[in-house]
């Protein structure tokens, strides 16, 4: 809204000058991330009783109850929230006419439609924690990434490219090919996540350092002089997603107030499907796929942790961890809830500032 104000006005009325600092990105960055942390802070405690007073309280499963049967009745669908709260805060700070913010938001509507379906379908279940069915849920992923992953390779200024870290000239065309790539990646990403989303406070926090890194590198993606200087593809009109990212950060970290140990909230599915899907936007629009492996290498290590465990059991009739996702292994070898998340988020800032290393290695 201030962005569209600033282009009306600015040229017609000298006097609002002023409207000129809503021209730059950094500014309304900042400003999208404070507005979207107060929205969450001034109204936490009103959401979180919105969602007691309908008994939208989560069901532990029957395999985590001798780790986290005092959890029983928190109230859940939090990523409703997460979603208004970005969706205000990108309106008033982001430029909606740009094409990839376009894209950002039908991928976070989508993704967070299919979540709170899910965790609709759940909560109303006679049977707690049935919510919809894994075929019906994953095409419905499926179909999804298939629309945002023909809206990015049709953007004019994108190129279906693989840009491999370090080494300076590696890049692998893919052609057609990328089309399906971005779906697996989309649909890994906002699988991990949503596989993560299992200790308190600990999905909210490494998404938002996930988050605040694709965002910095979004900037210099979409600014001339930097991408140059970084030797990374420059994408007109890609720094404006650097808003909208910086929106999930404000709320991420908002939700992270009530969303720590000892959890006062849930996001749900709603919440973690949306989160997951949008990073992988972020990543495949400022062409970094193979490098998210790094950033959002947590969120790897808990799906890889699950690929092996039933690998294992299905091979050898063994489970290498005592439970997966692996943060459950380490909760069964009794190490603290708490301390688990918090390695896990110093592992997590270890390997963005890694990544951004790596960008200007290359």
């Amino acid at each position: 809204m201030f962005y569209f104000l600033y282009r009306l006005l600015y040229d017609e009325i000298p006097s609002l000058s002023v409207l000129r600092v809503f021209s730059y990105i950094t500014i309304r960055a900042g400003l999208a991330f404070l507005t979207a942390f107060a929205i969450f802070i001034v109204f936490g405690n009103f959401m979180i009783r919105k969602l007691r007073s309908k008994n939208y309280s989560d069901s532990v499963k029957e395999y985590v109850n001798d780790i986290h049967s005092k959890k029983e009745g928190t109230p859940t669908l939090g990523g409703i929230y997460i979603y208004i709260v970005v969706l205000i805060s990108a309106l008033l700070w982001g430029d909606i006419g740009n094409r990839y913010v376009l894209i950002l938001l039908l991928g976070s509507t989508l993704s967070f439609a299919i979540g709170y379906l899910d965790d609709r379908k759940k909560l109303l279940s006679t049977k707690k924690g049935h919510g919809l069915a894994a075929t019906v849920k994953f095409l419905m992923l499926l179909v999804s990434a298939g629309l945002i992953a023909v809206l990015i390779y049709l953007s004019p200024e994108f190129t279906p490219t693989l840009i491999v870290p370090v080494f300076k000239k590696a890049v692998v065309s893919l052609g057609a090919v990328y089309v399906p790539f971005i779906m697996l990646v989309l649909l890994a990403s906002s699988n991990a996540v949503n596989i993560t989303d299992g200790l308190d406070g600990l999905a909210a926090s490494v998404s938002t350092i996930s988050f605040l890194t694709l965002s910095l590198i979004a900037y210099l993606t979409g600014n001339f002089i930097y991408a140059n200087y970084l030797n990374v593809p420059f994408i007109p009109g890609l720094g404006e997603t650097a808003v909208y990212g910086s929106a999930l950060v404000g709320a991420g970290l908002g939700f992270l107030w009530y969303n720590f140990y000892p959890a006062q909230v849930f996001m749900g599915d709603s919440g973690s499907l949306n989160i997951g899907f949008t990073l992988g936007m972020l990543c495949i629009m400022i062409k970094q796929e193979i490098l998210f492996i790094l950033i959002g290498g947590i969120f790897v290590l808990e799906a890889l942790s699950v690929i092996i465990q039933v690998t294992g059991f299905q091979l050898f009739k063994k489970r290498p961890f005592k439970m997966a996702p692996i943060h459950h292994h380490f909760e069964k070898s009794n190490i603290p809830e708490s301390k688990v998340v918090v390695r896990f988020i110093i592992v997590s800032i270890i390997l963005s500032i890694l990544s951004l290393v790596l960008i200007k290695v290359r």
